[in-house]
């Protein structure tokens, strides 16, 4: 009988592991384990990856300065609660903000490129507040994608 148990919990630690289940690091309760996402299949879908990448650990480092270079100038930061922040590369209030929250993750989920040249990405969101999923209206300027607008869902 003590077989079959072992038997049962290797099968169900496999499985789990097989399919992509992950712990996280982020000591917040409900924070959103890493998953797999599909491989990005074009240029720009990996740079767009790249874009959250650097975001996370610009706000997680606490780099103000790197984290409005991912902005255009002028962005919007458009809250959960409606609240519309302007975005601008020289705010100071910046780095106080990021002193005062925890660390943030942001895992892509989605990224649709636009006709016009422009970029849809839906992204998970994950900060000690909970889970959210935001959306980010991206523009190639001069061949590096910027953030123009982020909206909270």
């Amino acid at each position: 009988m003590k077989n079959l148990f072992v038997l049962l919990f290797v099968l169900v630690l496999t499985m789990a592991l097989a399919t992509g289940c992950q712990t996280t690091g982020m000591n917040a309760p409900g924070a959103i384990a890493p998953t797999a996402v599909a491989a990005p299949i074009s240029e720009d879908e990996i740079a767009i990856a790249a874009l959250f990448s650097k975001m996370e650990t610009a706000w997680n480092s606490k780099d103000a300065v790197g984290y409005l270079a991912l902005w255009v100038d002028g962005g919007e930061l458009i809250t959960g609660r409606g609240d519309i922040h302007i975005i601008r590369r020289n705010d100071s209030g910046t780095l106080s903000r990021m002193k005062s929250e925890g660390e943030n993750q942001y895992r892509l989920k989605k990224a649709k490129i636009k006709e016009d040249g422009s970029a849809l990405a839906t992204v998970a969101f994950s900060c000690q507040q909970g889970n959210l999923t935001m959306v980010y209206d991206l523009v190639k300027p001069n061949g590096v994608w910027l953030i123009k607008r982020q909206t909270a869902h």
